[in-house]
């Protein structure tokens, strides 16, 4: 569950003049909790011995010592981390003799009689996007024998136009290698293949289906007629729970064994049309998912930008929204993944903390690959609920590039929910040489050192447990030692996840500085090179490093770009200014005297639109011209320049926020290690 970089911590004593941020080395460390799925595990006899000094648990490695005093055995507990004197009240029996050591906080029961809530199983909810824009056709080489992505009455509709076997006819020059799908097909599709997946190999999951154009429809599980909720009810959300809560359980009620086939059929009746209201679409959704025991899920799949009700990110007043449905899902342990279809601009930066906040995953995906990745999020299943994670380290280190500057012996972080995926790490030094003499340690006398984690979570069947990991190590002032027991897959783990979050933070000069510090001490460090399993690593990750250095760059030069951008937009006009400028008559010059008094005359010969007197056009100029004159043409090329230059920077603005929304959701996988 904990693993370290090295076998063997590396004690460099430092000097007040040492720079923090560049420093580079072994003491690196991961912790992963796929371990946490066994939801049948030995619980330790007894509470969990609490050190009064720093809060570390009493462990394997702790010396503890009988001492006779009065008549009467007192057991006296030295703490290994922060040298408290802990008077105990135990029994032998309960030291524990392992590392790993889960302690019953709450039993299901007693969480289930709390909340007054009995839950079958998990459930999975697909939030579907079903807006006009999914009827979109792609290219895919081959002949692909997808379903035809009609509705039964469109299809009906359509079959009287075509003449028995001229199906499969194709126009002159057409490739016949290539097969036109819709991004509804290769949904449809995707969607039946894990519905009948989920049946196989956990049949008793309830499955349900939210769609959202321009209203919402809750499908639930199949059985049952749908609730649409639509016009002014997708501005409400009170008034979308409430109608979600009155219906959730009659809709949502069978395991996908008992209706897989009803809720394969209700997919395939789908029209796409209207506007997309993800925003009241996810919060009926996750009204569904919240029946199910924790671990259940959400996976939103949509191909534009919401743009109607609650949550439409057309403005600026939907981050508030959508951060709640984030908390909210955290709370009650569902994942909420998020998957888009490249092609379209979407706001990743405002829902990928969606999938941040819940553990689920986000991912941009051509049409044809959604299978592949509707299957890898549901492989990526939830292992434990509300995590909170604290490290405890020994009073002679403190943690490092965390951030908080001032964080010393103690890391606490609060996950939510955790995958069989899901990785954390940190990186550790020692104290400062002057900070180590006031507590009176002296580093050469360290010969082994421990380190404890200690996770508190919610299990699948419902119990609160704390598990406990205490490791301890062999010490070296000999960084060449510590790097010869080093794994250099745990630092590129390290290394990416706190990149991307420098990167996410916008601090690229940060991500940057770090990035090329650790991928140059990786790379070319002759001792740890020496492993052929380490060679192999660095090969592998640093195609994957590349990757992360190119999105962190083009997010930098974006950064840049905008900001320059906005400093020239206060200098000089706006482009809707310059526009106007093309039409507005140039400035006329004072008047002299007489031209003042000419003004005053009778009103002259009538003057036609540009500028000329009619009559005095001869008439063999009249008879002869053809087409409008030469000012009424340059004024409809200046037209038609406007009309070029705004469609020209309405796709540049939409390419760019394709880009950002594929740069965000790279970043967001490289923290998650996913």
């Amino acid at each position: 569950m904990m693993a370290m970089c090295s076998k063997k911590a590396y004690m460099k004593p430092r000097q007040q003049s040492d720079n923090l941020r560049n420093e580079v080395d072994t003491n690196v460390v991961q912790i992963k909790f796929d371990v946490l799925k066994e939801n049948v595990v030995k619980i330790h006899q007894g509470d969990a011995v609490i050190c009064q000094g720093c809060q570390i648990v009493l462990n394997k490695y702790s010396m503890v010592q009988e001492i006779a005093e009065q008549f009467q055995k007192q057991m006296i507990w030295v703490c290994e981390f922060c040298d408290h004197k802990n008077n105990l009240q135990i029994e032998k029996e309960e030291i524990p003799l392992t590392e790993d050591v889960v302690y019953l906080i709450q039993s299901a029961h007693e969480v289930q009689a709390q909340n007054q809530d009995i839950k079958l199983d998990q459930t999975v909810v697909f939030c579907i996007d079903n807006s006009g824009s999914m009827s979109s056709t792609s290219e895919v080489k081959g002949k692909i024998n997808f379903k035809h992505g009609l509705s039964q009455e469109e299809y009906d509709m359509l079959k009287q136009f075509i003449e028995p076997g001229d199906e499969n006819q194709f126009m002159p020059g057409w490739n016949k290698n290539i097969t036109h799908v819709s991004r509804k097909q290769c949904v449809l599709a995707a969607i039946e293949n894990q519905i009948e997946d989920i049946k196989k190999t956990h049949p008793n999951k309830m499955v349900g289906l939210v769609t959202f154009n321009n209203e919402v429809v809750l499908f639930g599980d199949g059985s049952q007629q749908p609730l649409t909720i639509a016009g002014d009810r997708l501005f409400k959300a009170d008034e979308i729970r409430q109608q979600t809560q009155g219906v959730a359980q009659q809709i949502l009620s069978k395991p996908v064994k008992d209706c897989a086939q009803q809720l394969i059929q209700k997919f395939e009746k789908l029209q796409e049309k209207g506007q997309t209201a993800l925003g009241p679409a996810l919060l009926a959704s996750l009204e569904l998912a919240k029946l199910g025991k924790p671990g259940s899920m959400v996976i939103i799949c949509t191909d534009g930008l919401a743009n109607l009700g609650l949550g439409s990110l057309e403005g600026n007043q939907a981050q508030e929204f959508y951060e709640e449905l984030g908390d909210f899902a955290a709370q009650n342990g569902i994942a909420i993944s998020v998957v888009t279809i490249k092609g379209e601009g979407c706001r990743m930066d405002i829902l990928s903390k969606l999938s941040e906040k819940t553990n689920g995953t986000v991912t941009r995906v051509q049409p044809d690959q959604i299978g592949n990745d509707f299957a890898n999020i549901l492989k990526d299943e939830i292992v434990g609920t509300h995590v909170d994670l604290k490290v405890r380290l020994h009073r002679a280190l403190m943690f490092r590039n965390e951030e908080d500057p001032n964080l010393t012996t103690t890391l606490n972080r609060q996950i939510g929910n955790v995958t069989v995926a899901t990785v954390q790490t940190f990186e550790y030094q020692t104290k400062l040489e002057e900070e180590l003499k006031k507590l009176g340690i002296d580093l050469k006398l360290i010969k082994k050192i421990p380190f404890q984690i200690q996770i508190t979570y919610q299990n699948l069947a419902g119990d609160k447990l704390m598990r406990v990991v205490s490791q301890q190590f062999d010490t070296t002032m000999d960084l060449q030692e510590a790097e010869k027991e080093a794994k250099v897959e745990i630092i590129h783990k390290r290394m990416q996840q706190q990149t991307a979050k420098f990167a996410k933070g916008k601090k690229y000069d940060d991500a940057q500085s770090y990035n090329n510090n650790w991928h140059q001490y990786v790379q070319s460090n002759e001792v740890m090179n020496m492993d052929e399993d380490n060679r192999h690593v660095n090969k592998t990750e640093m195609v994957k490093n590349m990757k992360l250095q190119t999105v962190v760059e083009k997010q930098s030069i974006r950064q840049t770009v905008q900001s320059n951008m906005q400093s020239q937009q206060q200098k000089e006009p706006g482009f809707i200014d310059k526009l106007t400028g093309f039409f507005k008559p140039p400035p006329q010059a004072p008047q002299a005297p007489q031209a003042q008094q000419a003004q005053q005359q009778p009103p002259q010969p009538q003057i036609n639109k540009i500028g000329v007197q009619q009559q005095q056009i001869p008439k063999s100029l009249a008879t002869k011209a053809k087409g409008p004159p030469p000012n009424v043409k340059k004024a409809q090329q200046q037209q038609l320049q406007v009309k070029s230059l705004i469609k020209e920077q309405a796709m540049e603005v939409e390419d760019e926020e394709e880009d950002e929304d594929n740069e965000i959701a790279d970043l967001l996988k490289f923290e998650q290690q996913k």
